[in-house]
């Protein structure tokens, strides 16, 4: 009943400008890949949308923090960020790494949970639950984890609608009586060539999503 009341969602790779290189992108003019013109674009297109939830991948830390949390706050919208599980680059005079943000607008909603979903401690996890290998499982076991770790990750985040209360106990609750939603936001690894860690990453965040603790709580998954 709840979920059948309109609200707009948004989500988009944004294109980090740690990988917006000419030697990526041949057949674009430099001009257009240039992070100062594109994310004037990219701002305009956000608000012009006015999504009352955005789920951006490959946003830097640096952008972040610098651009889309303080332009966006003054359009009405409150932001959640988590970087990727890898060291920084150095970029442009200083070092950064990219991952997803969150944001939603606090006219609507209310964040009350931030979850991460480390897809490598999820792999070092369910690897040490093997049984004790031989020798040569030992090799085979350490070289299938080390083509798993590749630092991407999954962010949680949990919104009580503030204009929509519950009408019945089985329905999820948060602390001010509004509906909850639960948003994930994940950029599982890209790489043609790891389609097996793809889909690996994928299926812990399915099993992470199936542990949750309130069964009832409706799931938004983007990416």
């Amino acid at each position: 009943e709840w979920l059948s009341q309109q609200f707009k969602v948004m989500n988009w790779n944004v294109l980090a400008d740690l990988y917006a290189t000419e030697s990526v992108y041949p057949y674009c003019e430099k001009w257009a890949l240039s992070w100062t013109w594109r994310k004037h674009l990219i701002l305009k297109e956000l608000k012009s949308m006015a999504a009352d939830i955005i789920t951006l991948q490959e946003v830097q830390k640096d952008a972040f923090d610098d651009w889309f949390r303080p332009q966006l706050l003054e359009a009405g919208y409150e932001g959640v960020f988590q970087q990727k599980k890898r060291d920084p680059i150095f970029h442009r005079g200083r070092y950064t790494a990219e991952g997803c943000a969150t944001f939603y607008k606090t006219t609507r909603f209310k964040r009350t949970e931030k979850v991460v979903v480390d897809y490598d401690k999820l792999s070092q996890s369910e690897l040490r639950c093997l049984p004790n290998p031989q020798d040569a499982e030992k090799s085979s076991t350490a070289a299938g984890l080390q083509r798993l770790l590749k630092g991407n990750i999954a962010l949680v985040v949990v919104l009580e609608d503030l204009h929509i209360k519950t009408t019945h106990g089985s329905q999820a609750a948060g602390a001010n009586g509004g509906h909850v939603i639960c948003v994930i936001n994940t950029h599982i690894l890209a790489d043609p060539g790891f389609t097996d860690v793809k889909l690996w990453q994928a299926y812990m965040l399915l099993r992470t999503l199936e542990q949750m603790p309130n069964k009832n709580m409706p799931l938004l998954v983007c990416g």
